[in-house]
């Protein structure tokens, strides 16, 4: 329904901004002057992927850059769970492949993130991607909606350390914040439980394959790239990622 699309797309909050610049600047030309305001503050916000194996750090530098840039995280993963878990049709087709143990495809899993970078609110913000693209086909409906990535963070790691890595995560059933035995230690009455896969080490063999077909074909499609040696300290990791970001984007 009309509503329905209005909620979902932010219309109301995207004209109130839009209303607001204009009478807090009072400009001669207000045509003129929406158009410069959209391309200033909705187009040139960081639009960030961030591509490493599984284990290799993301998420800890993803959670970094919100914090230092402002920018919104999306993990396909976590927007897939949130779908099944509101028993949207999207999460009800979705399921049916992750429970087969299958990539979900891509006229389910496009649509999604689309839905997501597209919202006014995130355009302005800026967003880091994590686990999008993973083909030429994902790169590509990027491309199409206008909403190539300005830049992308790869974190290299050897496979045995991701696996390390890997087989240590631990998941708060509450918050679902994620720890690690060894390096990020849980608070002691913290609930916790592995993530599903993470001890089946058949299903962590299939993932880093599906990994590196995926790292393959996206790496040569984003010239602006920023490689980094995953095993260094996290701050130091950080470091050479903010000044990067900074570098590219402001």
């Amino acid at each position: 329904s009309l509503g329905e699309y209005v909620e979902e797309k932010e219309v109301r909050e995207f004209l109130l901004d839009l209303t607001k610049a204009v009478l807090n600047s009072k400009p001669q030309n207000p045509k003129q002057f929406l158009v410069d305001y959209i391309s200033k503050s909705y187009q040139s916000s960081p639009r960030i992927i961030i591509v490493g194996p599984p284990g290799a750090g993301k998420g800890t530098q993803a959670k970094k850059m919100c914090s230092e840039f402002g920018v919104q995280h999306f993990r396909v993963g976590n927007l897939l769970r949130a779908e099944i878990k509101s028993r949207s049709e999207i999460g009800q087709k979705a399921e049916k492949y992750l429970n087969e143990g299958q990539l979900v495809p891509d006229e389910i899993v496009i649509p999604l993130v689309l839905s997501h970078l597209c919202r006014p609110s995130v355009a302005k913000q800026g967003w880091v991607l994590d686990g999008f693209p993973k083909n030429a086909a994902q790169a590509q409906a990027l491309k199409s909606a206008n909403l190539s990535p300005h830049l992308m963070i790869f974190i290299e790691v050897p496979e045995q350390v991701a696996i390390n890595r890997i087989t240590g995560r631990r998941i708060d059933r509450l918050t679902g914040e994620i720890f690690h035995v060894d390096f990020a230690p849980a608070p002691s009455n913290a609930p916790l439980t592995a993530r599903h896969g993470d001890n089946d080490e058949d299903l962590i063999n299939k993932r880093m394959a599906t990994y590196q077909n995926s790292v393959m074909t996206i790496l040569p499609l984003y010239p602006t790239k920023l490689l980094i040696d995953g095993e260094k300290e996290v701050d130091v990791i950080w470091s050479e990622i903010s000044e990067f970001i900074s570098a590219t984007c402001y």
